[in-house]
């Protein structure tokens, strides 16, 4: 018989260890933490770890264990987690995750995911290990698609040289995950054609925030974190990397805790200190610059609740639905959306429904309908639209285009914007263009040998 877990996922500023620790506390449960970075020991405001305090007496696992500079994989994170709820389940209790750092907590959840079954790999180079892999956010647009492709081919034949932002994500994904971005995509896709089993009786609650709601409030956060000495973690982290690094060796934020969102935004007005006699941030010369570093980080804080939320939507949610839809769903299993933009209301949006559907899911009484608890979950918990497979990305080159565009290529990337590029006003216009060509030509044969520029063969105008 199938154990139970329950699972807290969402962005972050949502309050998703506000809720497990609730959970935890009504259900006699225990928490492992799937954050990446609050795994790691101490630097508590930057990775914005639970206190003592709120932890209110739950156990908390896989929280604060790790050395600041030990590299951790999903797959450590696999074996760990498995071991803890193995563990929590032994004492009779309710293991309970929560973490936003999602494809963690997808691996835990879902065999045959993330890490088992993986597809064969295609022919690329070794990615360069995290700790020397380059500054993404330094390169330009050239450089970055270069190198996408010397490390993942298949996925730099589907974004063009100049969408930096795909690009980017691709490598990031690379970098983060030590595996090329096509093949999780290709995992995704495949998980449609094979059952997918969960591991446990699982009910899955997402924390989701309006963005105009969220953005503020993940701006007034990080104005807190500074309120609670965050320049003085920065500090300590910049000595520690330079420490480990050496002063002479290029800056890296790709190892470890140094990957927290905080110390690459802040080390201008940091180098800048420095210089100074006084490292007095308050100084009137670092006002500008340190200003400039807060609106940074508030800005990649922002995009990073976009990138959990798109992993939702485009990772976890399908391997979800592909779970359903194979039969390889385990004998109980939910997905719920709790409704957390207005904080004023969190208590009848998040807090008590959350509290309610769990106790049911784990006693196997009726559930509720998704619906019901918050009025978008139709919405959100919609099957994605189905991607283009991974095999079927190749580019395209339009020759009428080409043509009319005096020989300067264009260059559809995948069937898909091959097909709708077909079907354009563009392609429409180059079309006619070609055709008004070739009623020229045929005119001016029957008048007389000219060249594409109008000029006759004896060197005198046609006009």
């Amino acid at each position: 018989m199938l154990k139970t877990v329950v699972a807290v996922i969402g962005s972050t500023g949502v309050g998703k260890s506000k809720l497990a620790i609730d959970l935890a506390k009504a259900l006699h449960g225990e928490v492992v933490n799937a954050d990446a970075m609050q795994m790691y020991r101490g630097f508590d405001i930057i990775t914005n770890k639970v206190t003592p305090d709120e932890c209110d007496g739950v156990p908390h696992h896989l929280l604060d264990h790790l050395a600041v500079d030990q590299e951790y994989t999903v797959a450590d994170f696999e074996r760990d987690a498995l071991a803890k709820i193995a563990e929590i389940h032994a004492r009779d209790r309710l293991p309970i995750l929560v973490g936003g750092t999602h494809y963690y907590l997808q691996a835990v959840l879902w065999r045959q995911s993330l890490v088992s079954g993986r597809p064969e790999p295609v022919a690329a180079s070794s990615p360069p290990p995290r700790s020397t892999f380059p500054d993404l956010h330094a390169m330009d647009n050239t450089n970055l698609h270069a190198l996408l492709q010397e490390l993942d081919p298949v996925v730099a034949r589907r974004w063009h040289p100049n969408d930096r932002r795909k690009v980017v994500r691709s490598l990031e994904v690379l970098r983060d995950t030590g595996r090329p971005h096509s093949d999780w995509m290709q995992e995704t896709q495949a998980a449609s054609g094979q059952a997918q089993r969960l591991r446990f009786n699982t009910c899955i609650f997402w924390i989701h925030a309006a963005k105009d709601a969220l953005d503020p409030r993940l701006d007034a956060r990080v104005d807190e974190m500074i309120q609670r000495g965050l320049y003085n973690e920065l500090r300590s982290l910049r000595r520690l990397r330079s420490t480990a690094a050496g002063t002479d060796s290029p800056r890296d934020y790709t190892h470890g805790i140094l990957q927290a969102i905080g110390l690459k935004e802040f080390e201008p007005m940091l180098q800048a200190a420095e210089d100074l006699p006084t490292e007095d941030l308050a100084d009137d010369r670092l006002s500008t610059v340190g200003a400039a570093c807060l609106e940074t980080m508030k800005l990649r804080t922002r995009q990073y609740a976009r990138r959990q939320t798109a992993w939702i939507r485009n990772k976890l949610l399908p391997a979800y639905h592909a779970t359903l839809a194979t039969g390889g769903v385990a004998p109980r299993s939910a997905f719920y959306v709790l409704d957390a933009t207005d904080l004023e209301r969190w208590s009848e949006r998040v807090g008590t429904p959350g509290l309610a559907t769990a106790t049911d899911f784990i006693r196997d009484a009726p559930l509720r309908s998704p619906t019901e608890i918050h009025a978008k979950a139709a919405v959100l918990l919609a099957q994605p639209a189905k991607s283009e497979a991974v095999d079927e990305w190749r580019k395209y080159t339009c020759p009428e285009c080409t043509a009319a565009a005096r020989g300067q290529v264009v260059e559809l990337n995948g069937t898909a914007e091959w097909k709708a590029h077909r079907g354009s006003r563009r392609h429409r216009r180059a079309l006619k263009w070609q055709t008004l060509q070739a009623q020229r030509r045929t005119h001016l044969a029957t008048v007389g040998t000219v060249d594409d520029d109008g000029m006759s063969s004896d060197g005198g105008s046609t006009a």
